[in-house]
């Protein structure tokens, strides 16, 4: 017995995913994602400081399970996103942004690639402690 594939656009609203339970729209998650990455340079500028006291290891603490929630955040949409429709190239971009997300599971570290892309698919940087608007 063979069984049809429906086309995503066949299939109630009720049965799919609803990705603005995560975030109300591909902008704010980008927003979001772009704020991950600057939080991620603040915390790694705290690395130098973190054994001087209890106060700034603790700072590093709460800033760093703090991105991680985000990241949580950030991470599944942009996993949901693709996986329920790989013809969706918005869905594309949000998880080639997510990308630049990686992990160092031995250091117990999250890290940034460096870049992340605007929605025409250049790269860009975080500088100054925010995502630079400018292509590279």
């Amino acid at each position: 017995m063979s069984e049809t594939i429906r086309a995503r656009a066949e299939i109630p609203s009720k049965y799919k995913w609803n990705a603005a339970s995560v975030y109300p729209s591909d902008e704010a998650w980008e927003a979001e994602a772009d704020l991950s990455l600057v939080r991620l340079e603040e915390i790694k500028r705290m690395e130098r400081s973190v054994g001087q006291n209890a106060a700034t290891l603790a700072d590093a603490l709460d800033a760093s399970n703090a991105l991680f929630e985000v990241l949580g955040k950030v991470l599944t949409y942009s996993f949901n996103a693709q996986a329920v429709d790989n013809a969706d190239a918005n869905a594309a971009h949000v998880w080639e942004i997510a990308g630049n997300f990686r992990s160092d599971p031995r250091r117990g570290r999250i890290y940034s690639a460096g870049n992340t892309c605007d929605r025409g698919g250049y790269p860009r940087k975080v500088e100054n402690g925010r995502a630079a608007s400018e292509n590279l």
